[in-house]
């Protein structure tokens, strides 16, 4: 009886998935030079930004907010943190373990 609905599961990951990606971004300035903690906090108030907008509306900003902020654009160009905040970058082999998950219970 389970129901997969892949349209629901990439809104959510569209959705919520910049914010687990976010990471991603902070080790990658942080290698070109950043300082950790500045980064951290712009990162953070950048994401509270972004989800206060979402009470509002069915989009993340999240993207736009990085990308718009020149204490990340510094060290990041706009281009590449749209790759870093991808979800489908961050899922690793979990689409190969479902696979082998759903096809163990069809049988």
């Amino acid at each position: 009886g389970l129901i997969i609905n892949k349209k629901q599961i990439e809104k959510n990951l569209a959705h919520h998935g910049p914010f687990a990606a976010t990471e991603v971004v902070l080790m990658q300035a942080v290698k070109r030079g950043a300082n950790r903690q500045e980064i951290h906090e712009v990162i953070r108030r950048n994401s509270m930004k972004a989800y206060e907008a979402m009470q509002e509306t069915d989009t993340n900003p999240l993207l736009s907010l990085l990308q718009k902020d020149t204490r990340i654009t510094e060290f990041i160009p706009r281009g590449e943190i749209a790759k870093l905040l991808d979800p489908s970058k961050h899922i690793g082999i979990t689409s190969k373990f479902c696979d082998r998950i759903l096809s163990q219970l069809r049988k």
